[in-house]
């Protein structure tokens, strides 16, 4: 999985990252769909859709512009339905994935 770390002018260090929702996961916002950008640090969340192309290349300024486009979350993964286990259904993946090929 892509990431990245970056400062935002306030101080706080955000990582961004991928999220690749299972396709049978239809009742996600049609905007999330294809996936979203993570933006976290400690105590908050903030996520974009869609993702950006060539996202992981952005320098910090840029992807401080990006996540004030997107949407907060008042609480880390649960506002949105469906996303907790979209986000752990795809960490199981991309660990399983990544076992699989270490193999």
């Amino acid at each position: 999985m892509s990431q990245q770390k970056y400062r935002g002018p306030d101080g706080i260090i955000w990582s961004v990252y991928r999220v690749r929702p299972a396709s049978a996961l239809t009742h996600l916002p049609s905007a999330f769909r294809d996936g979203w950008l993570t933006f976290e640090s400690e105590g908050a969340k903030w996520r974009v859709a869609p993702v950006p192309d060539a996202w992981e290349r952005l320098d910090g300024a840029t992807l401080e512009r990006l996540r004030l486009t997107g949407e907060p979350q008042r609480q880390l993964g649960r506002d949105m339905p469906g996303i907790d286990q979209v986000e752990q259904f795809t960490s199981k993946t991309t660990a399983s994935e990544a076992g699989s090929r270490s193999a």
